[in-house]
């Protein structure tokens, strides 16, 4: 089963007691819910890490093959101390070339959309940095405002109050566009390469099987919820951008993001920690 955690922590919850009667058609199978949840976990140990399963397993849900729409984006932020003399990602790259072998970069761990962002700048740019990983984004700032390290890749919610006060400089954000709170950070993509897009969703899945009109119901429930001015407000408060898409942008976005991390972990001999 192909593991779509590798871009992304899934989120798969327990239906509501209101939606068991409903939903009592699709089957639970106890080798299902238990046996593909190790697969799944194991898929994901190779980079590093694990699906994030929320609910008990004797709740009312199984591992999911079926998509209804409506993802979460969290994008990442790179950025350097403010006395380090490196304002741009431009100064960044002159600088990572200049001197090889100086420049080492943090994350929150192996595998994580994080570390995904740092090596693939190093791929795209032609520069070495050592990857340093951390257990968590929190070390992992420390790190450079200490000066352990030169870069800092991490997602950016939990450190743009640093980025304000001034104790740390953001040189780029990963999304498509600039975020909306920090509009003088520019993306990857205006820093001089195209098509740089690295984020972390978090989707809404269905357990396989449902019916389609179960499906279609949720669609139209939870998009209506999501496009509210205050559950909007909400997602951005937590470092969130909602994307009330349909079910096949979900699932081609999954497919390709699948696809985009097995050719980045393959070109950066990404390893599993031991």
């Amino acid at each position: 089963m192909p593991c779509v955690s590798l871009m992304s922590p899934i989120s798969i919850r327990r239906l509501p007691p209101a939606r068991h009667e409903r939903l009592r058609n699709v089957q639970m199978v106890e080798h299902a819910r238990h046996h593909e949840v190790h697969e799944l976990r194991d898929a994901c140990r190779p980079l590093g890490e694990e699906i994030d399963v929320v609910g008990e397993i004797d709740g009312f849900f199984e591992i999911v093959r079926q998509e209804a729409a409506v993802f979460l984006i969290m994008i990442v932020v790179l950025f350097v101390r403010p006395d380090s003399g490196i304002n741009s990602i431009a100064d960044l790259v002159a600088r990572a070339k200049a001197e090889p072998d100086k420049f080492n970069y943090s994350s929150p761990g192996v595998g994580t959309k994080s570390h995904l962002s740092g090596e693939l700048l190093k791929l795209r740019a032609g520069i070495q940095m050592q990857h340093v990983p951390y257990r968590g984004g929190g070390l992992s700032v420390q790190s450079v405002v200490a000066g352990t390290v030169q870069v800092g890749s991490v997602a950016l919610a939990p450190v743009e109050p640093l980025i304000k006060g001034g104790t740390i400089r953001a040189l780029a954000v990963t999304g498509a566009n600039r975020w909306w709170s920090l509009p003088e950070v520019p993306t990857m993509i205006e820093s001089g390469y195209p098509g740089f897009v690295s984020d972390t969703f978090n989707a809404l899945l269905a357990p396989a099987g449902t019916p389609p009109e179960i499906l279609a119901l949720l669609v139209k429930e939870v998009r209506a919820a999501m496009q509210k001015p205050e559950a909007r407000e909400a997602a951005r408060r937590a470092g969130y951008e909602i994307v009330a898409g349909t079910p096949e942008q979900l699932s081609a976005r999954i497919a390709a993001e699948i696809a985009g991390v097995k050719e980045l972990v393959a070109k950066a001999g990404i390893k599993p920690e031991n």
